[in-house]
């Protein structure tokens, strides 16, 4: 059997209060963002990376949306 793996992006909180980003295709993480983020800010940018890898390698990866 094999296991397919749907695209994804994901944002993460750190134990210092900051935030990352993950994309992830074929059951791997493509880009982690790094960097002191504020959590509007990380989203912002995995969702600026996320349209990059959708214009350039055409992955159909969706958008990170917040979920309250």
């Amino acid at each position: 059997m094999t296991r397919t793996f749907e695209p994804k992006s994901k944002v993460f909180k750190r134990s210092d209060g900051y935030y990352y980003g993950e994309i992830y295709a074929d059951g791997k993480v493509l880009e982690r963002t790094s960097g002191y983020f504020s959590e509007l800010n990380c989203i912002t940018y995995l969702n600026q990376r996320v349209d990059y890898w959708n214009a350039r390698k055409n992955l159909q990866i969706p958008k990170y949306i917040k979920k309250d």
